[in-house]
């Protein structure tokens, strides 16, 4: 979930937030799909965007996101947004398993930052817009680019 607050005419903040938490007493491929985390853009309804990776670069059970963008407006129809969002997750453990010795060792909880940029151009055909990020996972800068609309859910 997103939430834009607008400071002035030309600047913008963004804070997002999302979590998901799966319990099931079965191991995790049996009853449920993973979860697309990545990306600039969100494509499905269930998807997470996460500046740093690219689109469903991680396919997750367990996770907690939350970030903090800026936007400006630079020129008449020009616009740049940066900042960066972090994430938490942890593998997929039976329920059953939480009620039996050793669980501090059985929960192997990742995290990662990511950050970047992407100029947006609002064009006759649609947004024109270039990005790049990274995150402090692999330190790997990621490109972006996007043409028009592409008629998914966040379009």
């Amino acid at each position: 979930m997103a939430t834009f607050f607008i400071c002035c005419s030309k600047y913008a903040l963004s804070v997002a937030s999302e979590a998901i938490l799966i319990g099931s007493i079965d191991s995790a491929s049996t009853l449920f799909n993973d979860f697309i985390v990545g990306g600039h853009q969100q494509v499905k309804f269930t998807d997470t965007k996460f500046m740093g990776l690219h689109y469903a670069e991680k396919f997750l059970e367990n996770f907690a996101t939350g970030g903090l963008f800026f936007q400006n407006v630079l020129f008449n129809n020009f616009y740049l947004q940066y900042g960066g969002n972090a994430l938490i997750y942890v593998d997929h453990i039976p329920l059953g398993d939480f009620v039996k010795p050793g669980l501090e060792n059985t929960l192997d909880f990742h995290s990662m930052v990511g950050y970047g940029l992407e100029i947006t151009y609002k064009s006759f055909i649609g947004p024109i817009s270039y990005g790049m990020s990274s995150n402090t996972d692999d330190g790997y800068v990621r490109f972006y680019l996007s043409i028009g609309y592409s008629f998914n859910y966040s379009d």
